[in-house]
């Protein structure tokens, strides 16, 4: 709420009485008639929006402009957001934004209030106050390519819960069918039982999907590794190739982390031998032992045994 007519809607709508009367006017008449208007209360709702501006090709995060909470005459939860636009020009996603708004004013609702079961209603309202007459469509299906598939299925979620599914209907869904028997097994801690029916699932795919299962399953695998590597092989012998490649990444990958390992311990060392070094020359030159632990990080034992063998 950038300009000085939203500040001044902002600072009216935050009375009370002008609140209730705004949304007396402007919330469909048949939920009006529902609401108990003494419980009325401005809310604070931590909502936010990035909007891209076009012509100056800038990013900025936005607050959804104003939340009202109340009750239902039935004590059942509402909420309205007072959306305000008073650009010089319309803007269409506004419709969008509006959606935005309302689910993580939903999610914001859930943080504040962890006891609460149920949500509330969210309704938005648009206060628009500009030069030109809205000119955008307020059916947000208007906005998808294909209007008619967006009134069936926009915003509609379909649900995949793989532990309704079992072995036998997983097997005719097809390509994907082997990584979801993968999932699955791994999820219930049953892979090494699973594993022959697996790699027969996996067969069709491409080399580097089959590596990729292969190192996924040996993770979660409570063979010893050559007995993983060997099962798989005794059941598909053309993953051989897959297998090997598998098991001298793993391989590599040990080495290197070896390697980092053995540099680090290294570098420990030396700086510890180097900081004995600096203990010694400051011994000799006869530095308070606490100053000589401070600045060189030995602790102060440490410092009195270097001294103890310092001495000619």
């Amino acid at each position: 709420m950038s300009n000085r007519h939203d500040a001044v809607f902002k600072d009216l709508i935050s009375n009370k009485d002008f609140a209730v009367s705004f949304l007396q006017q402007y919330l469909p008449k048949e939920l009006a008639q529902l609401v108990e208007w003494q419980t009325v209360k401005l809310d604070s709702a931590n909502v936010e929006h990035t909007r891209h501006q076009q012509k100056k090709d800038l990013k900025q995060k936005e607050q959804s402009d104003l939340t009202f909470l109340f009750n239902f005459q039935d004590g059942k939860n509402g909420a309205v957001f007072v959306h305000i636009e008073s650009q010089t020009g319309d803007d269409g996603t506004i419709v969008i934004r509006t959606r935005h708004y309302q689910t993580s004013y939903l999610l914001d609702y859930i943080k504040r209030n962890k006891t609460m079961k149920d949500l509330p209603l969210v309704v938005s309202i648009i206060y628009y106050a500009n030069k030109k007459p809205f000119s955008y469509s307020l059916d947000i299906n208007d906005y998808f390519a294909n209007k008619e598939l967006a009134k069936k299925y926009a915003f509609t979620t379909q649900f995949v819960d793989l532990n309704r599914f079992s072995d036998d209907e997983i097997l005719e869904h097809g390509y994907i069918a082997g990584y979801e028997l993968i999932l699955k097994a791994i999820r219930e801690k049953r892979i090494d039982g699973k594993l022959d029916v697996a790699v027969s699932q996996i067969e069709a795919y491409d080399h580097i999907a089959r590596q990729v299962l292969i190192r996924y399953m040996s993770q979660y695998s409570d063979m010893e590794t050559d007995a993983f590597y060997g099962k798989i092989i005794d059941s598909k012998p053309n993953l051989k190739g897959d297998v090997m490649t598998v098991a001298e990444q793993w391989e590599q990958r040990g080495i290197q982390k070896g390697m980092q390992q053995g540099m680090q311990q290294g570098m420990q060392q030396g700086a510890l031998l180097k900081a004995q070094e600096t203990a010694r020359n400051m011994i000799a030159k006869g530095y308070p032992l606490n100053d000589i632990s401070d600045l060189t990080g030995l602790d102060l034992d440490t410092v009195l045994k270097l001294k103890k063998n310092n001495k000619p």
